[in-house]
Formats: structure tokens, C-alpha cells, sequence
């Protein structure tokens, strides 16, 4: 799956991600896999928890989105 994406990262269209991932900016994990969705390539069938860990084994800095309000306590 990382040689899949490491292809799909190095296309012409993905410039600007690829610069930003350079630049060592962190990356927000759903955007980045909601782009990867639309891909024509199969990138697009790379689960979200594959992708956070091709991202940290690659050490891509990528921030999850937050859940905000309470939780309820478990019994």
C-alpha cells in the first residue's frame, strides 16, 4: 500500500501536497484521504487507518480531526 501511495504522491496533480509534506507542515489526515478517494488509481481504496500508519511509518506529521462534547462513561 506505501509504493501505491508513494505513486499516487509523485503525480503532477499532487505537487502542492507533495511540497507541503517537504515543507515538514503538518497534514489533515481526512482531507488528504478524502483526496485520495477521488484518485482513479487504486489509492482510492486505502482505509484511513492504513493511512495514518503508511503517514507515520513515512514520518508525515498529520493531525486527526477532534471530537468535542462528552463521552459516555462505559459500564
Amino acid at each position: 500500500m506505501m509504493d501505491v501511495f508513494l505513486k499516487w504522491l509523485l503525480q503532477p496533480d499532487n505537487d502542492d501536497l507533495y511540497n507541503r509534506l517537504l515543507s515538514l507542515q503538518p497534514v489533515p489526515i481526512d482531507e488528504l484521504h478524502q483526496r485520495m478517494s477521488r484518485a482513479d488509481t487504486a489509492v482510492c481504496v486505502i482505509p484511513k487507518k492504513a493511512l495514518a500508519n503508511i503517514l507515520d511509518r513515512l514520518g508525515v506529521t498529520f493531525s486527526m480531526g477532534f471530537t468535542f462534547g462528552r463521552q459516555k462513561a462505559r459500564k
